[in-house]
């Protein structure tokens, strides 16, 4: 059995900050890529919490990520049990915060999870995902993708604003955000730019997109202010569902060019600031740009990617 001092709240690690620090996988680690160097290193997700309360994550980069054993996402944050078995009181995770930060080369990006504690109740809660940058995601030879974020199984109090999600060249994910498992409550996303993918905003086990996947798996939410473009790169094909089906207050542009980034095909992190020609340079809350804050954000993660 666990230990006892498991089983006490106190157990959970807490106050934890992360600061210009950079979390970063080796596609030579990965048996599908071509620099691979037959040792085989199963990273799965770069940075994964399961209990911790009070953490932040601030002027970060994660990058070189994909799938082995798990679905290669650079961040989740779940509760969930350390010892593969039934949770005890201290796998509660609480209070994350992850802002100014860049992912780039990467098969997912991030994943909100994992069942409220059955020992306390407690969901995975109070997460915060503020002016991130996502770009280059799901691109050959690392196109194994499902969703490209989650927000699931019972997680309460999400908010992401200001995040810019760019494909990059990369495939047409299998969608944009998964929502499955026991319902969520309080999730807002506002502001952000991500591709829709093939089914968009789906409702895992119940076959529906956009405002009905939503109603059903996220409770009470705030939607609004989102670009989903209709990218179409590889095998799938964008969802062409109407606005009809989404929360009225979104934007659907036809693919990433029409978003109209100051250099879409580039690697900089400046390359995927929005041109004043840009139909949504203005759409955001308060007439900001919707997206990451781009020039902010290069800025503060100036100098943390190691050479090589």
């Amino acid at each position: 059995g666990v230990p006892s001092p498991y089983n006490v709240d106190a157990y959970n690690p807490t106050d934890l900050y992360f600061l210009n620090c950079e979390f970063r996988g080796r596609w030579k680690w990965f048996s599908w890529h071509p620099t691979y160097d037959n040792y085989n290193v199963a990273a799965k997700n770069l940075f994964e919490i399961k209990h911790a309360k009070r953490v932040l994550l601030e002027a970060c980069v994660f990058h070189e990520t994909g799938v082995d054993a798990q679905a290669g996402y650079t961040t989740v944050f779940k509760t969930a049990s350390q010892y593969g078995g039934t949770q005890v009181r201290a796998d509660i995770t609480q209070d994350v915060q992850m802002l100014d930060c860049l992912h780039y080369d990467c098969q997912g990006v991030w994943s909100v999870q994992g069942s409220p504690n059955p020992q306390s109740g407690i969901p995975n809660d109070r997460h915060h995902l503020i002016n991130c940058l996502f770009h280059t995601i799901n691109k050959q030879p690392n196109t194994a993708s499902g969703y490209v974020t989650s927000i699931q199984n019972g997680s309460t109090n999400i908010t992401v604003e200001r995040i810019t999600h760019v494909l990059n060249g990369g495939d047409t994910p299998q969608g944009c955000i998964t929502v499955s498992g026991g319902a969520c409550n309080n999730i807002k996303m506002t502001d952000c730019l991500i591709p829709i993918g093939q089914y968009g905003i789906f409702g895992q086990g119940a076959s529906a997109e956009g405002t009905a996947a939503l109603d059903l798996k996220w409770g009470s939410y705030q939607f609004t202010r989102n670009a989903l473009n209709r990218q179409a790169t590889g095998a799938r094909a964008p969802s062409q569902a109407a606005a009809s089906k989404y929360p009225a207050g979104n934007f659907f542009p036809v693919n990433e060019t029409a978003i109209d980034y100051v250099n879409l095909g580039g690697s900089s992190i400046t390359d995927f600031a929005l041109k004043p020609s840009s139909p949504y340079y203005a759409a955001g809350a308060n007439g900001a740009p919707l997206g990451c804050d781009i020039a902010r954000l290069a800025t503060r993660v100036a100098g943390v990617i190691s050479p090589g």
